[in-house]
């Protein structure tokens, strides 16, 4: 009596597991996106980059249709693709730190190029540089010594300035924008998978973007630092060659 029991149970939770998974197929049928809508959302929130080159627009386009299409097909649950997002937007954050660090380490350069140019001026060494080279009572090598640490200060100071402005220039950094903020929320309602994909379009593409503009800033960074060490070189040289007029 017993045993028939128990089996009666388990026939029993059985059809609630067959009613309860025919309801839920029905409901993701009920919720299920047709092609013409899939069509339809993808012309709606896809980024068309209108101010790209004709090629690179449509290869951007068919990217994400297919990618679209095949999350459709799989179901995201049986891909990558969020992981990937997350990888991404990581990537770009770790992007824009790292253009942080070397602005501000450039905003540390700036000061000290200040201060070396107050220097300068409060000691009047460039001009104590030039009574030396005109002086003809100086020996003609000491002259030419002095005149090479004037110009060599000169122009390490007018490149270092150069430099510095070419590492702080930003050059075309991209960051994810949500002026169109009704465009976004309104994919992430209609369509979660065409959110996805235009979310992970964005960010890949502010990722290559970034790359080449961290790529310059990093050139133009490492350019800095060698010609402040030799503008810093230059001013010592310059202050020591002016010596005599401090004694």
């Amino acid at each position: 009596m017993l045993k028939k029991k128990n089996y009666l149970k388990k026939q029993d939770s059985k059809q609630v597991a067959m009613h309860v998974n025919k309801q839920i197929k029905q409901k993701n049928n009920e919720l299920a996106v047709t092609q013409e809508q899939r069509d339809k959302y993808f012309e709606k929130y896809s980024n068309k980059y209108k101010d790209k080159p004709e090629d690179i627009r449509k290869a951007n386009i068919y990217i994400q249709r297919e990618v679209y299409e095949k999350i459709h097909v799989k179901g995201i649950e049986n891909t990558n693709i969020e992981r990937l997002l997350d990888i991404t937007i990581n990537e770009c954050q770790e992007q824009f730190e790292i253009k942080q660090s070397v602005e501000n380490r450039t905003g540390l350069i700036i000061a000290l190029w200040g201060v070396l140019i107050a220097t300068l001026l409060q000691e009047d060494i460039p001009l104590k540089n030039v009574d030396i080279i005109l002086n003809s009572n100086n020996h003609i090598v000491w002259r030419i010594i002095v005149l090479v640490v004037l110009a060599g200060q000169l122009i390490t100071g007018g490149i270092s300035l150069f430099f510095i402005y070419k590492t702080i220039k930003t050059y075309g950094y991209s960051m994810y924008s949500l002026k169109s903020k009704d465009n976004h929320f309104n994919a992430a309602v209609d369509d979660k998978y065409i959110s996805i994909v235009q979310l992970l379009d964005t960010y890949t593409n502010n990722w290559n973007t970034n790359y080449k503009a961290l790529e310059e800033k990093n050139k133009y960074y490492k350019r800095l630092m060698k010609t402040i060490l030799l503008f810093i070189l230059f001013v010592v040289a310059s202050y020591v060659c002016t010596s005599q007029f401090r004694e």
